[in-house]
C-alpha cells in the first residue's frame, strides 16, 4: 500500500493530465443523463431530408435561447425526442417543422422542453451504434476488449529502453511504471484490470441499452352515468297515483304526452383527486319508432343545448298520439302492419375538457328502448339492470416518467446509477492500466526478440552455449519462430533460449532432433522494430528500385537440363544489404503493401519472360510467387490479365506458385481465381508442400495444380525422406509433378532420384543468377552444378 501511495505521490502530474483530459471530454461530450448538456439523437426517419438522413447521429447542446431557423432537438410527450427545424415562434412556444414534411409540428415546444441546439452532425453514426447496441455485438464486444487487453499483457515483461533510463535517472526522484513492482505483479495488476474492464463493458451492455426512464401507463378512469325518468297524466284513475310513473305503461287512452327528464353526470374514477379544468358539452335527445322490416322515423325532441360543467339536467316531452299517427299512415301507405314497434329514446352527450392536464373529448349516446302498439307504451324491462339507468366507462390514455431500475446481482438500483458505475468503472481501470502497461508496450515496440520474450516467456528456458553442442543431435532450421511455437507445441516441449549479446537462437529438441530459429539481433528487421518505421522503409523500396528480382533455375533428375526458373524477390538495403523474403513477406502482409510487392514482382517477371521470348532463350517455364491472401480479392483476375497484356507475357509461360494453399482451398473467390488461372493456360505449383502450415491434401482435388514443391526443410532432414516418398506416391497418383526446393548435396540429389522426384533446385545445382545471365544454363547440352554460397 505504502508503495501504492508513493507511485500516486510522485506520478501526480501524469494522474492530473489524465484527470484534465478526463474533465474537457466530459465538459464537451457528457450526456445530459450522466449530468451534461448533450443530447444524442438517431435520426430515425426522413423528416429532415436532404439534409440529414436515416440512421445519421445528431448531437444537440443546451442553449440558453433558441430563434427561427434554429434545428433543435425537442421532447414531445407521447413520441419522444424529435429533431427539427423552428419556423415560428408564438409567446413562449416555438413552432416546429421537419424539412421533408408539409405540415406543422402539433406539439409546440416552450424552452423547458427542449434538449438543444444542433452541434455537431455524424452521417450513418446512429446505425453504427444501433448495431453495437444489440446486446449480442456490444457483449461481443466487450468481450473481445477485454480478452485482447489480457492477452497482450499476459505474461509480458517490462524493461524500459535506454532512453528511458536515462530520463529517469535524471530525475531520480520520480518513478517509473515498471516500479510499481515485479513483472509478475504488473501482470496480476493488469490481468484484475482487464476482469474490472470487462465487468464495466458487460455492466453498460446492459445499463447503456436500457432506458434511464420508463413510460408507466398512468391511464384515467371516467364514468358517464344518464337516467330517464318520465310521467304522464292519469286521466282515467287507473294507477293508485294521479301521475303515471317511470317504468310503467302508458295506455294511449289515458295519456298521450309524456314528460320527461334526464340526468347526465361524468365521474373521474381515481383514487386521489384528480385536478380538472372546466367542462363544456352540448346535449340533444332523440326519439326514432322502428319496425323489424327496417322502416323508422325519427323526431327530436330536444334540440341541440350546451351546458358547462361534469353535471346535465334536461326536460323534454314526447307525444306518444303523434307517434301513433306516423304509424298508422305508414301502415295505411303500405297496407303492412305489425303488433309491436320499438321506441328508441336517444340522449346524445358530447362532452370535453382536461383532466390532469390531459385533454379529453367523448361522447355518450345511450339507447332507451320501449315497445309502441296502438294501446300503450311499455319499456323494455332488463331483469338485472334498470334500463332507463345507463352507465359507461371511458379511458384516457396517460403516461408517467418512472426511473427504471436494474438488477445487478440480486440488487436493484437505478439505470443512472449503474450507468455511472459502469462508466467510472471502465474509464478508471483504463486509465490505471495505462499507467502499468505502457512499459509494456514500449518493450514489445524494440524488436523480435523483445516481442518473443514478452509473448513466450512461460516456454523459454535460458542455455548456455555448450549445452547445445553434445550428443549427436540433428539441427533443422525452421522458417519462423511461430513455426517453432508450433513444433514445441506439437511435441509438448519447452522452448529453449540461448543469447549471445544481440544474437538469439531458440531450440526445441524432440529426441536427436533439434528445430532452430536463429535471430540476429542486429539484422534489417531489428532495423524495423516499429512497424510504421518499417511500413515507411518497404514502400521506400518499392518506389526507390531497392527490390530486386533473382532468377534460380529449376532442373529435371531426368535429363540433368534446366526447364524452368524461379523468380525470386530480394530487398537490397542501403544499409543492411540483402533483406530475404522470410525476413519482410509476413510482416508486409499485415498492410496493404503486399499488393504493391504483388504488383511490381508480376509486372517485371512478365517483362523478363517477354524479352527472354523475344530472345529466343528456351527458358521453359517462369515460376512467379503471389501472396495468397491476393487470390481472395476479388479483382485478382482483372489485375492479372492487366499486367499479362501490359507487358505482353504469354500465359502459358507462367507457372503461378501458391502459398498456404490450405488458407487458398478454404475461400469461394481464391478457388475461382485458381480455376480461372488454369482456363488462362497458367500452371499452378504448390509450393512448401509438407511444411507445418501447408501440410495438407484435402485441397488437391479442388485446385487444378500442375505440381507440387516439396519444402526446404523436408528436404534437407534425413529423417523427412518418409514424407518425400509419401509427397511423390500423392503426386504419381494425381499425374503431378513434384519438385524439391533446396538441395544443397549430392547425396540429396541421389535420393530425390530414387525417390523419383521429377526436379529440384537449389544453390548445389544454381546459384542466384540476374536477368541477364540466365541465358548461361540453357547454352550447355547437360545441366552442370554449380558450386555456390549459402543463400
Amino acid at each position: 500500500m505504502k508503495r501504492i501511495l508513493r507511485n500516486i505521490r510522485l506520478n501526480i502530474g501524469s494522474i492530473a493530465s489524465f484527470g484534465a483530459l478526463f474533465g474537457v471530454l466530459w465538459l464537451f461530450f457528457a450526456p445530459i443523463q450522466l449530468g451534461g448538456s448533450v443530447t444524442y439523437v438517431m435520426i430515425d426517419g426522413n423528416s429532415m431530408e436532404p439534409s440529414y438522413h436515416e440512421g445519421d447521429l445528431v448531437i444537440a447542446r443546451k442553449q440558453n435561447s433558441y430563434k427561427i431557423e434554429d434545428v433543435i432537438v425537442y421532447e414531445h410527450p407521447n413520441i419522444g425526442p424529435v429533431f427539427h427545424r423552428i419556423v415560428d415562434q408564438k409567446g413562449e412556444q416555438f413552432v416546429l417543422k421537419g424539412d421533408h414534411n408539409s405540415w406543422l409540428d402539433t406539439y409546440k415546444p416552450t424552452t423547458n422542453d427542449i434538449f438543444g441546439k444542433l452541434w455537431l452532425h455524424i452521417s450513418s453514426g446512429g446505425s453504427v451504434i444501433k448495431t453495437l447496441r444489440d446486446p449480442r455485438y456490444l457483449a461481443l464486444f466487450s468481450i473481445l476488449i477485454a480478452g485482447l487487453v489480457v492477452v497482450v499483457v499476459f505474461n509480458k515483461k517490462t524493461i524500459l529502453s535506454k532512453h528511458q533510463r536515462r530520463k529517469y535517472m535524471k530525475r531520480k526522484k520520480r518513478v517509473t511504471p515498471s516500479d510499481t513492482g515485479s513483472p509478475e505483479s504488473r501482470l496480476e495488476i493488469l490481468l484484475v484490470l482487464g476482469v474490472f474492464i470487462l465487468l464495466a463493458l458487460l455492466l453498460g451492455a446492459f445499463a447503456f441499452t436500457k432506458p434511464a426512464k420508463l413510460q408507466v401507463a398512468d391511464d384515467i378512469q371516467y364514468r358517464h352515468t344518464g337516467n330517464l325518468t318520465y310521467t304522464a297524466v292519469d286521466t282515467g284513475d287507473v294507477y293508485d297515483a294521479e301521475q303515471i310513473q317511470s317504468g310503467e305503461p302508458v295506455f294511449l287512452e289515458l295519456a298521450c304526452d309524456v314528460n320527461m327528464r334526464y340526468e347526465y353526470e361524468l365521474d373521474i374514477l381515481r383514487v386521489e383527486q384528480a385536478p380538472t379544468e372546466s367542462f363544456q358539452g352540448t346535449a340533444r335527445i332523440s326519439a326514432k319508432v322502428t319496425d323489424p322490416n327496417g322502416w323508422n322515423r325519427t323526431l327530436q325532441l330536444l334540440p341541440q343545448t350546451s351546458f358547462s360543467g361534469q353535471k346535465l339536467i334536461v326536460k323534454t316531452g314526447l307525444n306518444l298520439c303523434e307517434m301513433r299517427e306516423l304509424i298508422t299512415h305508414m301502415e295505411e301507405a303500405t297496407g303492412v302492419g305489425n303488433q309491436w314497434y320499438n321506441l328508441i329514446i336517444t340522449p346524445e352527450i358530447f362532452i370535453q375538457g382536461k383532466v390532469m392536464g390531459e385533454e379529453l373529448h367523448d361522447t355518450f349516446a345511450p339507447a332507451i328502448s320501449f315497445q309502441l302498439d296502438s294501446l300503450l307504451m311499455r319499456i323494455i324491462s332488463d331483469a338485472e339492470n334498470n334500463p332507463l339507468t345507463t352507465t359507461e366507462i371511458g379511458i384516457l390514455p396517460r403516461f408517467r416518467q418512472e426511473t427504471n431500475e436494474l438488477t445487478v446481482l440480486g440488487v436493484e438500483m437505478p439505470v443512472i446509477i449503474a450507468r455511472l458505475i459502469s462508466a467510472g468503472m471502465f474509464i478508471l481501470s483504463l486509465m490505471l492500466g495505462l499507467w502499468v502497461g505502457l512499459p509494456v508496450y514500449h518493450d514489445w515496440q524494440k524488436g523480435d526478440a523483445t516481442r518473443i520474450k514478452i509473448q513466450y516467456s512461460p516456454l523459454l528456458i535460458d542455455i548456455r552455449e555448450e549445452n547445445l553442442t553434445s550428443g549427436d543431435n540433428h539441427f533443422v532450421e525452421v522458417i519462423s519462430f511461430q513455426e517453432l511455437s508450433k513444433l514445441a507445441e506439437r511435441y509438448g516441449a519447452v522452448i529453449l533460449h540461448e543469447e549471445q549479446g544481440l544474437f538469439h537462437r531458440y531450440l526445441v529438441q524432440d529426441g536427436n532432433t533439434v528445430y532452430q530459429y536463429a535471430l540476429d539481433g542486429a539484422d534489417p528487421e531489428a532495423a524495423f522494430p516499429n512497424f510504421s518505421e518499417f511500413r515507411r522503409a518497404l514502400r521506400q523500396a518499392i518506389i526507390g528500385q531497392e527490390l530486386q528480382l533473382y532468377y534460380q533455375s529449376i532442373v529435371s533428375l531426368e535429363t540433368e537440363k534446366s526447364i524452368g526458373v524461379e523468380a525470386l524477390l530480394r530487398w537490397t538495403h542501403p544499409t543492411y544489404g540483402i533483406i530475404y523474403p522470410s525476413e519482410f513477406i509476413t510482416r508486409a502482409e499485415e498492410s496493404d503493401l503486399i499488393q504493391e510487392i504483388d504488383n511490381w514482382v508480376l509486372e517485371q517477371a512478365c517483362r523478363q519472360a517477354r524479352e527472354w521470348q523475344e530472345m529466343e532463350i528456351p527458358f521453359g517455364k517462369l515460376s512467379v510467387n503471389v501472396s495468397a491472401y491476393r487470390f481472395a480479392n476479388p479483382t485478382f483476375i482483372n489485375w492479372f490479365m492487366g499486367v499479362i497484356e501490359k507487358t505482353g507475357c504469354a500465359p502459358h509461360h507462367l507457372q503461378v506458385e501458391i502459398n498456404r494453399a490450405n488458407i487458398v482451398s478454404k475461400d469461394e473467390v481464391a478457388l475461382a481465381n485458381v480455376h480461372k488461372l488454369h482456363e488462362m493456360g497458367v500452371l499452378l505449383a504448390v509450393d512448401n508442400f509438407a511444411a507445418a502450415e501447408a501440410n495438407q491434401i484435402d485441397y488437391l482435388s479442388q485446385m487444378p495444380v500442375h505440381c507440387l514443391k516439396i519444402d526446404r526443410s523436408i528436404v534437407q532432414n534425413p529423417q523427412n525422406n518418409y514424407l518425400v516418398n509419401a509427397v511423390v506416391n500423392i503426386a504419381k497418383s494425381l499425374n503431378l509433378m513434384v519438385t524439391a526446393q533446396g538441395v544443397e548435396t549430392e547425396e540429396q540429389i541421389m535420393f530425390l532420384k530414387e525417390s523419383q522426384v521429377d526436379a529440384c533446385q537449389g544453390y548445389f545445382l544454381s546459384r542466384l543468377v540476374q536477368a541477364n545471365e540466365i541465358a548461361t544454363f540453357f547454352d550447355s547440352s547437360q545441366f552442370l552444378p554449380d558450386a555456390a554460397t549459402e543463400e
